[in-house]
């Protein structure tokens, strides 16, 4: 959510790393708590544990406050624009560094194209999607085991591959919050984001919702590390399923969570309604031709045609395609703010301040600081382990994390913020008017077309 700290954040970064009070922040109402999602960004890592690349043995962990920064770059094949990445052009090769995770993906596609086959095709993709609790196998919702869906949530080297894992990390770092910091439940909870995190806030708010209400209910909880498993948190095809294993020996207690309203800004939230309008858009705008945008419509409908075959993957492929149109039409125009004109998105800055070893140490990365160390006489070499694995710990994206999700980047999260509307869960969705990815015309198709009891 760099997006977020940026913009709505307490400070910008200049380019020199002098710090820019903003005087705008919500930090001047809230408090505000900066979180990494998926694993792998900012000081976050898919620990090894000592195994080797590869291993399908890894601990997740998070250290620090770093965030997640683009849009699709949340996941997508797309711009990258994350700390440590340049702009690229869409490449419909694939990486060969990635292609085991590609055979993969390709096989989780599939199962679900085979899935959403049986489903009447006269159906629209919209009721498809809520059609059934049933995932690709013949697996329910309610009956999944977490070693069962483990596959299913996570590459074989441990990184996120939807919603569901995305889900699941978030509500072990809630509980491990709230255990730590009890007077935090006297506080409402509101969960912000942008861009990709139109599909990270939703599914969080849904599994709080769902989760709360069991807790309410009083239903009976495992204990002693056995598996939690809540409520289905929508009947859909790629159902959602919060699955709170305990990785450690005393799992946290599990605590109704005050969650009170989520705020979304220029969010990719419904790719089946958003890249339906990304031609139009262009065009009216004066910046593709007649011709331009024909092609453009032709790469929107093969899209919207993948999508409602379940074929999500390929369906990424040719939303890369669009993007790839856009630039070569346009000088490489900057798709997540046209005024930019050919310029990208410059997060240096920001990545070399959170690098900083003082910051590091201020934020406690890799463990409490310095000063605290010292302060509470902690034995000199847990001191300098601590301090060895701060400088190691840096500030920047796992190049695995973004094709490890590849295959959610086109599913849809509209119906969770139907549910949530519906529970009493207040949305604020704001859009910025000049981001040709996830523009206003097609935030504002999406919201209109919700199906909510208002």
């Amino acid at each position: 959510m760099i997006g977020l700290f940026y913009e709505t954040g307490p400070i910008h970064v200049m380019e020199d790393h002098k710090l820019i009070r903003n005087n705008n922040t919500w930090a001047n109402e809230y408090s505000m708590l900066f979180i990494e999602q998926p694993v792998g960004t900012g000081y976050s890592f898919v620990d090894q544990g000592g195994s080797g690349k590869g291993s399908k043995h890894k601990k997740k962990s998070r250290r620090g406050g770093g965030g997640w920064n683009d849009d699709e770059g949340d996941g997508d094949g797309d711009d990258d624009d994350t700390p440590g990445f340049d702009n690229e052009e869409e490449n419909d090769s694939e990486d060969v560094r990635f292609e085991g995770l590609d055979a993969e993906l390709e096989r989780d596609q599939e199962d679900e194209a085979a899935f959403f086959a049986t489903l009447p095709s006269r159906h629209s993709y919209e009721v498809k999607v809520a059609a059934t609790g049933k995932r690709p196998g013949g697996q329910t919702g309610n009956n999944c085991s977490y070693e069962e869906n483990s596959g299913a949530m996570y590459t074989k080297s441990g990184y996120v591959k939807d919603q569901r894992a995305v889900v699941e990390d978030m509500m072990i770092f809630l509980d491990q919050f709230y255990e730590r910091y009890p007077e935090q439940q006297k506080a409402d909870l509101y969960i912000a984001g942008q861009s990709y995190a139109g599909k990270f806030i939703p599914s969080i708010a849904h599994a709080i919702m769902d989760r709360n209400k069991k807790l309410k209910a009083n239903l009976p909880q495992s204990g002693g590390g056995k598996e939690v498993e809540a409520d289905d948190m929508m009947a859909m095809a790629d159902i959602i399923v919060i699955h709170t294993v305990s990785k450690a020996a005393v799992p946290p207690k599990q605590v109704v969570i005050p969650i009170k309203g989520i705020s979304m800004g220029n969010t990719m939230t419904d790719p089946i309604t958003q890249i339906q309008i990304h031609a139009d858009h262009a065009y009216y705008l004066g910046l593709i031709t007649e011709p331009q945008a024909d092609q453009m419509r032709d790469y929107q409908r093969s899209a919207v045609e993948l999508i409602e075959q379940g074929r999500y993957l390929d369906a990424n492929r040719f939303r890369g395609k669009i993007f790839n149109l856009f630039r070569n039409s346009t000088g490489r125009l900057n798709t997540f703010d046209i005024r930019k004109g050919s310029h990208g998105m410059n997060w240096k800055p920001m990545t070399a301040l959170m690098n900083m070893p003082e910051i590091k140490d201020s934020l406690n990365v890799f463990g409490p600081r310095k000063s605290y160390l010292i302060q509470h006489k902690v034995p000199r070499q847990e001191v300098d382990r601590i301090e060895r694995g701060r400088r190691m710990t840096e500030y920047k994206t796992d190049p695995e994390v973004k094709p490890a999700m590849r295959g959610d980047i086109m599913r849809s999260t509209k119906p969770l913020i139907a549910s949530l509307l519906d529970n009493g869960v207040k949305v604020l969705a704001y859009q910025g008017i000049f981001d040709f990815r996830d523009a206003a015309a097609g935030s504002t198709k999406w919201i209109e077309s919700l199906d909510w009891l208002c």
